[in-house]
């Protein structure tokens, strides 16, 4: 039996596989671009981040080839806002260095 860890930050999504003694059985990362257009602008393309995140999966669990795993614990980007509506992406996503001032 095993678990993951998925890490999706700022700049890179990174997922590990532990066995329940916590030797580490595989490891995958890969970065995404922060896009600034001005300063305190931070936007990020969802669209790429959700990829990312479905490759870097991906490529651990074949890289290891372990199918049992019973658990995945995520730690994401803090407060970034992806707009949405019922089916589709709306807007770049506002990254937690978007600073708007009043």
């Amino acid at each position: 039996m095993y678990v993951m860890g998925l890490d999706v930050g700022t700049t890179a999504c990174k997922a590990i596989i532990f066995d329940l003694e916590g030797n580490i059985k595989g490891y995958s990362s890969n970065g995404y671009d922060v896009i600034i257009k001005k300063p305190n602008w931070a936007e990020q393309d969802p669209e790429k981040v959700w990829k990312t995140i479905r490759n870097v999966v991906r490529k651990v669990i074949e890289e290891t080839r372990l199918k049992e795993i019973k658990a995945i614990c995520v730690s994401v980007q803090g407060d970034a806002v992806i707009p949405v509506d019922k089916k589709f992406v709306l807007s770049i996503m506002l990254s937690w260095g978007w600073i708007i001032e009043a």
